[in-house]
């Protein structure tokens, strides 16, 4: 674990050209980073974190932890790790938690 920890300043940012948002982390904390894109897929999708099923139900919680962090360590763009949160897929890597709203989604980013 690190010593940094991650304090998210704001929310998501949308990306038009690509129809991502994403949210930087500056940690290489895994649990932090998992945390934050919990928080950051809910806020996306306009729902509370609690409303979000828990990762550990699909995916080993412990295995998503080490991969994130081994991810975050390597300071690498093109290295990262992609998992789907409340139907968005969700790849971290690079120091970026990209999101991708499910296809249907008619969720868009306010003024």
């Amino acid at each position: 674990m690190s010593e940094k920890s991650h304090q998210p300043t704001d929310g998501p940012t949308f990306d038009p050209r690509t129809g991502t948002y994403e949210q930087s982390y500056d940690t290489t904390d895994g649990l932090a980073i998992v945390v934050s894109a919990i928080r950051s897929v809910a806020d996306v999708a306009g729902v509370s974190p609690v409303e979000i099923d828990p990762v550990g139900e699909s995916v080993d919680a412990n295995v998503l932890v080490n991969t994130v962090e081994a991810a975050a360590a390597n300071d690498d763009a093109d290295v990262g790790v992609t998992v789907a949160i409340h139907d968005h897929d969700v790849t971290i890597g690079g120091g970026r938690i990209v999101i991708e709203p499910p296809a249907d989604s008619l969720r868009r980013p306010g003024p």
